[in-house]
């Protein structure tokens, strides 16, 4: 209850407690499908939005074809959860009760470091992640970490071909 933050501790003033509407101040808010959760905007311009009801089906459809399978191990999230992809696949996996591991650096090494610790058959990742080409001197070492992986789904806009590392 103090006012020092540790990781993976969720403070009980931060916690959210639902409680009868008669006798409680607040109201959860109510989630539209058209309500829009994520827009991009570039040069002042806005280049692209998506509303909740476009986050759920991208999720719907992310879970039905590529994290249904991942079996017990978390589902390995490196990309941000405040793109499209990111957000989905935490949706995804949460909405089903599938374990997500979501990294808290983005040093490449502890990434895949850890990704080798979870042992997580699916990674979700951007594409200088997926073809990450290793120094020489640390290919073996980095494709070993990356062993557990059977499954990558990639943020693109364009077909990715083969990985180093995957």
């Amino acid at each position: 209850m103090g006012h020092t933050t540790i990781r993976g501790v969720i403070k009980f003033k931060d916690a959210m407690v639902y409680a009868n509407p008669k006798i409680s101040n607040y109201s959860i808010p109510e989630n539209n499908p058209s309500d829009v959760v994520i827009q991009s905007y570039q040069n002042g311009k806005e280049v692209s939005s998506y509303s909740s009801g476009d986050i759920v089906k991208s999720a719907q459809s992310l879970w039905s074809n590529h994290f249904s399978k991942a079996g017990e191990t978390p589902v390995f999230i490196s990309v941000n959860l405040e793109t499209p992809l990111g957000l989905a696949s935490f949706i995804a996996n949460n909405a089903n009760c599938q374990k997500v591991y979501i990294p808290a650096t983005f040093n490449m090494s502890k990434i895949l470091h850890s990704l080798k610790t979870q042992e997580s058959r699916v990674v979700v990742c951007d594409e200088e992640l997926y073809t990450l080409e290793p120094p020489q001197s640390k290919r073996a070492e980095l494709v070993e970490q990356t062993t557990s992986v059977k499954k990558v789904v990639v943020a693109s806009s364009k077909k990715v071909g083969s990985s180093p590392l995957f």
